[in-house]
């Protein structure tokens, strides 16, 4: 891949990584999915996905907790959206 390159996941972590609410949100947001017609399967350990998208040969990985998407991206105020057991890896050669 030529220098630049890149990619970005938004993915679940396995269910032994999240804490009581983050299980709880997500069996939920699975529920609404699956109901959708769409199963969530897409479930990595953190450190794993991170390890392995190393080893492909990206240099910059940045995995992004439901915590620090939240700090990052969501707007403080009423309507506050908050994400639970949910993460995003970013890469780059």
């Amino acid at each position: 891949m030529p220098e630049g390159s890149g990619v970005v996941l938004e993915y679940a972590a396995d269910k032994s990584k999240l804490g009581l609410m983050e299980r709880a949100s997500r069996n939920l947001i699975a529920w609404y999915v699956a109901r959708a017609g769409e199963p969530l399967r897409l479930f990595f350990d953190p450190a794993d996905l991170s390890a392995r998208i190393t080893a492909m040969g990206f240099r910059y990985v940045e995995n992004l907790s439901s915590n620090e998407i939240n700090a990052r991206y969501c707007l403080e105020g009423r309507n506050r959206l908050q994400l639970r057991g949910l993460r995003i890896i970013s890469a780059r050669i």
